[in-house]
This record gives structure tokens, sequence and C-alpha cells, in this order.
């Protein structure tokens, strides 16, 4: 019983910590009006399923869309990034690309799919390489 309280403790102190040092890191790199947003030369959106499992579309998945469009068309960036699993029945870049195309209107050219299959360390160096 004297463990389990202590092992509890210890939880809680390591997410207390957490919850820390995420502040620190982002102190002062996140913004909460488009106009307060430094201009870029391109986002990585990383992925997620466009519809949950009951059927209805992903209230994430349209956030990350419409933020990564505010941002396009408020001249915040140039490009945008898309990054997702990929397989033979699913494909979250595409849905992505899709979307932003057909709902958000940015340009089908300013849009570039992460092309190798989920691995989100590929879709940073891909980032990184549009950069240059």
């Amino acid at each position: 019983m004297k463990i389990s309280i202590v092992m509890i403790e210890i939880m809680v102190l390591l997410m207390l910590w957490a919850n820390v040092w995420v502040f620190h890191l982002t102190n002062g790199r996140t913004f909460s009006q488009v106009s307060k947003v430094p201009p870029r030369a391109c986002a990585l959106v990383l992925g997620t399923s466009p519809k949950m499992k009951s059927g209805k579309a992903n209230p994430y998945f349209i956030s990350r869309m419409k933020a990564a469009a505010t941002l396009y068309h408020h001249g915040k960036i140039r490009k945008i990034i898309v990054s997702g699993e990929k397989s033979p029945y699913y494909n979250e870049p595409e849905a992505m690309k899709s979307y932003l195309v057909s709902y958000e209107g940015v340009p089908e050219r300013r849009i570039l799919k992460d092309l190798v299959r989920g691995r989100v360390f590929f879709g940073v160096k891909m980032f990184l390489r549009s950069l240059m």
C-alpha cells in the first residue's frame, strides 16, 4: 500500500515537471493571434485521421487544416508540407491536401506531400530541405 502511494506521488511529480518543461520550451513560441505569427517559408502539418471511428469528421483534422490555411491566406507561410500515415488503403497526406485545396482554397502547387510512409522524421527533413 505504501509503495502504491509513493508511485502515485512520483507520477504526479513527473506530470507536473513535464508541464513546466513544455511551458518553458514553448514560452514565446505559441501565438493566439495570426498577426503575431512571424512569417516563414513553410509549415509542417502533422497528420491525423480525417474521420473518427464513428464516421464523423475529426475536429483535430479540421482544426489543423484550418490553421494551416489561415497562416497561408494571411501570408505567414508560402508552402504547406502535409505529413502523415500512408498505406495502400489509407493516405493522410492526400486527404489533407485534398481538404486544403477543396475546402480552404489553398493552391495545389503550394502543398507538398510527405511521401515517406508515416515517418515524421522524414517529413521534418523534407520541411528543412524546402527552406533552402
